[in-house]
């Protein structure tokens, strides 16, 4: 967490935005590393996920609004920190996305971009990276933007390449904890590969689909889990 604390640690009184903040999770990890935003905005285009990040933060200067992230409803150069994380996969043209987060950071600002990448992984994180890609193969049935998660070489290439952003720095997300998953939360990840698998019930491909499931979670048995590596990347305004 050392690097990007380093990189917060520069905007004393920043403000944050937090694009498809979901659960609010990478708004968690910036609390924990530096605590003196002067506010905090996560946006999401899922009801459901502000409902969830407002539960889970009680903190005047933290809001969560629904929002495209094709086109935010902020003034230019407003922010300055913006975030994506583990939402590249997610957009439909992420370029759009980029040029818009370019669009509301200051000139002196950086945009950081967090993202699980599918190599270089242990066998209990492959286990993540197997379960991701049947989850967005279920979404993708339903018409949802969920493409599978790339390698580190191609995250380098689609930000290195993005005519709107220099590339600063990259490095792998380092917690100050392991990460540990106990018997609950395992059951609960097979619980997960149950219910989509029945988002997919009357496909002409179901059996497939249920095959695939009983093998999931035959290897969270057999193998474990572990949250695949995260790729953090910096990047300024050119």
């Amino acid at each position: 967490m050392n690097n990007l604390k380093k990189y917060l640690g520069n905007y004393p009184n920043a403000k944050i935005l937090d694009i498809a903040t979901g659960q609010g999770s990478f708004m968690a990890i910036i609390n924990e590393v530096y605590n003196g935003y002067s506010e905090m905005t996560g946006i999401d285009s899922n009801e459901k996920a502000k409902k969830v990040v407002e539960a889970n933060f009680d903190d005047p200067r933290i809001k969560i609004r629904i929002m495209n992230a094709n086109n935010l409803d902020f003034e230019d150069g407003y922010f300055d920190i913006v975030c994506l994380s583990n939402s590249i996969h997610h957009m439909d043209d992420i370029a759009v996305v980029i040029k818009e987060m370019c669009r509301v950071t200051k000139d002196t600002g950086i945009l950081i971009f967090n993202e699980m990448r599918a190599d270089n992984l242990t066998e209990k994180m492959e286990t993540h990276k197997y379960l991701h890609h049947f989850w967005a193969k279920i979404d993708r049935l339903k018409g949802v933007v969920h493409r599978e998660t790339m390698k580190q070489s191609e995250i380098v290439q689609l930000l290195s390449t993005n005519e709107d952003i220099e590339l600063v720095e990259l490095w792998e997300m380092e917690y100050n904890e392991k990460q540990e998953i106990d018997e609950d939360s395992l059951e609960w990840l097979k619980k997960t590969v149950d219910s989509s698998l029945g988002r997919a019930e009357g496909h002409e491909d179901y059996d497939e689909y249920k095959a695939t499931a009983k093998e999931l979670k035959d290897r969270i048995d057999e193998i474990g889990f572990e949250s695949a590596t995260q790729i953090v990347a910096v990047a300024a305004k050119k």
